[in-house]
């Protein structure tokens, strides 16, 4: 049995005659019957019933066509998806990013991913974790950048690690707390803090020291650039990957914070950036390619 059978056997069926058939096909009626005895044979079944003038199929033949059908759009998908690797000139990625586990990376990824393949369209927008897990349930993207540990235990997402980014404070030139050296770590809870939806870590770890069961950032955003504009115009102290607020504090628009006895919770503070994708799930070409990218970008980037 072969690809060309099926579709011989589904025009069969299509025509309901060898003839019209065969002419559909472009070969002659003889070989054109050849083939479909030969396909019964395989099958060891009649596939047609030849007692009737409409040819209609046998329950085999019934099987037949559905099976047919299904592994011909099959074969078809598969070329199709072959055909974009090799000549990635469209298509479209959908993806989610938590602003601490992957923003820094997205911006280097995307541009490489244009270059390689300037046709492909690329959405993203900045969620946190829960509302990307949401996206990513609902197939709503393909993928997510996001702090791989809530993922890690779930078995029906894949998780594709990257490298881990240690966690920055900071706050504006001239803040009260640059005048003091390195800071007590108590005077992290007496500023208001400005940062994305804080990890369970980070909240812990200033819970203890403020004294309280839980402490909650009074400036939150998943729009980084915003909440460093907010730390620059205010005593708020922000915390963000290193990768993503370095660059402000090397052009002395933030200053970073130290601590003179930070707890070793915040001093080994980081965060854990993977790439998030459902098990089992055929990704398109294109979010393929911009994995690819992202990955490359990761290994060169400076911690």
């Amino acid at each position: 049995m072969d690809l060309r059978q099926l579709r011989y056997f589904l025009a069969l069926t299509e025509h309901r005659s060898f003839v019209r058939a065969a002419e559909a096909m472009g070969i002659t009626q003889p070989a054109f019957s050849r083939s479909i005895q030969n396909l019964e044979q395989a099958l060891g079944c009649a596939l047609v019933d030849r007692a009737d003038r409409g040819l209609r199929p046998t329950a085999q033949g019934e099987v037949l066509v559905q099976h047919a059908r299904r592994l011909l759009q099959g074969v078809a998908a598969l070329a199709s998806e072959i055909g974009q690797l090799g000549a990635l000139d469209a298509g479209q990625v959908r993806l989610a990013v938590e602003a601490n586990a992957g923003l820094a990376l997205l911006p280097a990824a995307i541009a490489a991913l244009h270059h390689s393949h300037p046709g492909i369209q690329v959405q993203w927008q900045l969620l946190n974790g829960l509302d990307a897990s949401v996206a990513l349930a609902r197939e709503s993207v393909d993928l997510l950048l996001a702090d791989s540990r809530r993922f890690e235990a779930d078995p029906a997402l894949r998780v594709l690690p990257l490298a881990p980014q240690p966690a920055q404070f900071f706050c504006r030139p001239g803040h009260p707390l640059l005048a003091r050296g390195l800071a007590a770590a108590a005077a992290l809870v007496h500023y208001p803090l400005a940062s994305s939806q804080a990890q369970p870590p980070l909240r812990k770890a200033l819970a203890l020291l403020a004294g309280r069961s839980d402490y909650a950032a009074q400036f939150e955003s998943e729009d980084p650039a915003s909440l460093m504009q907010l730390v620059q115009a205010t005593d708020a102290l922000g915390v963000a990957a290193l990768p993503l607020c370095q660059p402000a504090i090397a052009a002395g628009r933030l200053c970073p914070l130290r601590f003179r006895d930070l707890p070793a919770a915040l001093a080994a503070l980081h965060y854990r950036p993977g790439i998030i994708l459902r098990e089992g799930y055929r990704l398109p070409p294109a979010a393929a390619a911009l994995i690819d990218c992202v990955q490359g970008v990761d290994a060169r980037i400076p911690i």
